[in-house]
């Protein structure tokens, strides 16, 4: 079910401007270093390890759906926001 959320998700937001979402498309980074989180309060909190989070951080690794909304839950925003952060295509995303 969350898969199928996330996909909609994803095609709603393709048909959406930029502009018209109001926000500045951040980085997983920049998004957790806002809300004021170490990397391993963030990487316990969405029972990831901190080396994983450290090659999402860099571009490494892709995040299983999972994942993003693990770290939506920890980071306390939406999964559109990470899933943004990642600047997947569906074809992209890890089941």
């Amino acid at each position: 079910m969350l898969d199928i959320l996330l996909i909609v998700n994803y095609n709603v937001l393709q048909k959406v401007k930029r502009k018209e979402l109001k926000m500045k498309e951040l980085t997983l980074t920049e998004i957790r270093v806002k809300k004021k989180m170490t990397r391993k309060k963030l990487a316990e909190l969405s029972k990831i390890s901190e080396a994983y989070l450290s090659m999402l951080e860099n571009g490494k690794r892709k995040p299983t759906i999972k994942v993003i909304n693990d770290l939506a839950n920890a980071l306390n925003c939406k999964a559109d926001i990470i899933f943004l952060a990642f600047n997947l295509t569906k074809s992209e995303i890890n089941n």
